[in-house]
């Protein structure tokens, strides 16, 4: 294969616009986005239909939650999991446990954990640097605010869960808010000192939030091992994987090298098992009314519709290319066909998912041990296979 001469560009442009279809293709991208232009129709004009399923949680939890712009999607998923049965339990019409509250326990976990790693390493290899390439992986994002199943059975273990009128969002996610409003006020003519007048209510509605920082004992989990661990117990849970590389053979554990949040906490053990165990197993826990935290890869899917259908997208977007889970939603929903197959899966409250959509783009599932064959569990009473930190099961959601 020679250099690419001008007169072959030349030749390779004439060939492109002598053909009409890619003429109309050109048009077409040039004035929309890419992947709008590449949608089939036919789904999204069905996807309407898509929100009626055989099996559905009754109440899937008020209010709706949203984690905005945050990485916090797996203390979400875990925490909305949660509160169905407790709500149910305890006849509410409305809650919330605090995502806040884990969150903000975690970030000092996880600074306690990443200095441990930095410290081992070090008396491993006394010569290590930051350049090496472990050592720059682990810095590169050592607060990230992603996490795993484990890590949040370690939090939860160690520190319990809160109500969020007990800990509410963090100052980061209400300055959000509370400049929404005031450019509501704004818009709406408000004067510089009404607006200066709201601004002082804001911050000082705020305050006040801040004092369980200094009353909360870290060690008190009183709440959750008394109201919540008798309906929702995380040790009763268990997490699986589907990892498709064929030199992960499934049937195996496998942990990720220096991946954690808690130092002592629940080891993150991946139990590796294929995508259709994970589909006919989560099925069976929505068909009896337990929601099922999912682990997917969320770059394939309509963000205005909620749309996760493999035909949506032409096939060309879905080829050679790599895909890891990333991000983390509770599953409350399914149908199934006349062979009791799982065909649709519901995720949060707008979200509707195929069965071939989430074989593409399912990697995890988190369940009762009660919907989990003897066998497949015993997998966790094996000697794990450790794969390097980098590996792409140490993603985050």
């Amino acid at each position: 294969m020679g250099p690419l001469t001008l007169e072959r560009l030349h030749a390779l442009r004439s060939e492109f616009l002598s053909n009409e279809k890619n003429i109309l293709a050109q048009n077409a991208v040039t004035k929309t986005d890419p992947q709008l232009a590449c949608v089939s129709r036919g789904v999204y004009q069905l996807n309407d239909s898509n929100t009626v399923f055989t099996h559905k949680l009754t109440d899937e939890g008020r209010p709706v939650c949203n984690q905005r712009s945050s990485g916090r999607c797996w203390l979400f998923a875990t925490l909305n999991a949660m509160r169905v049965p407790f709500m149910k339990e305890m006849n509410l019409q409305e809650f919330e446990f605090s995502q806040s509250y884990l969150f903000f326990v975690d970030k000092i976990e996880r600074s306690h954990f990443f200095l441990h790693q930095i410290l081992e390493i070090c008396q491993k290899n006394p010569d290590s640097d930051p350049s090496d390439r472990l050592i720059g992986y682990l810095l590169k994002n050592p607060l990230q605010d992603g996490g795993q199943w484990g890590m949040v059975v370690s939090l939860i273990e160690k520190y319990g869960v809160l109500p969020k009128k007990c800990f509410p969002d963090m100052i980061t996610s209400k300055l959000r808010q509370y400049c929404k409003n005031l450019m509501k006020m704004s818009k709406e003519g408000a004067s510089r000192g009404e607006n200066a007048s709201r601004n002082r209510h804001l911050y000082e509605d705020h305050l006040p939030s801040r004092g369980h920082l200094s009353q909360h004992s870290p060690r008190d989990i009183q709440f959750y091992q008394k109201h919540v661990k008798p309906i929702w117990n995380v040790e009763e849970h268990i997490c699986l994987v589907s990892d498709p590389r064929p030199e992960h053979p499934v049937g195996k554990a496998y942990i990720v090298e220096y991946l954690g949040n808690t130092l002592g906490g629940s080891p993150i053990i991946y139990n590796n098992q294929s995508i259709e165990t994970l589909l006919s197993i989560a099925a069976e826990s929505l068909k009896d009314g337990s929601a099922v935290w999912c682990g997917l890869d969320m770059t394939m899917f309509h963000k205005e519709k909620g749309i996760m259908d493999l035909s949506f997208l032409t096939r060309s977007l879905l080829l050679e290319r790599n895909s890891a889970m990333g991000h983390a939603v509770t599953l409350t929903g399914v149908t199934v066909d006349e062979k009791g197959a799982p065909t649709l899966l519901w995720a949060g409250w707008v979200w509707s998912m195929t069965s071939d959509w989430f074989r593409e783009f399912g990697f995890e599932i988190v369940v009762k041990k009660d919907y989990v064959p003897k066998e497949i569990i015993d997998v966790f009473k094996m000697e794990p296979i450790v794969l390097p930190a980098w590996d792409p099961m140490g993603v985050l959601a």
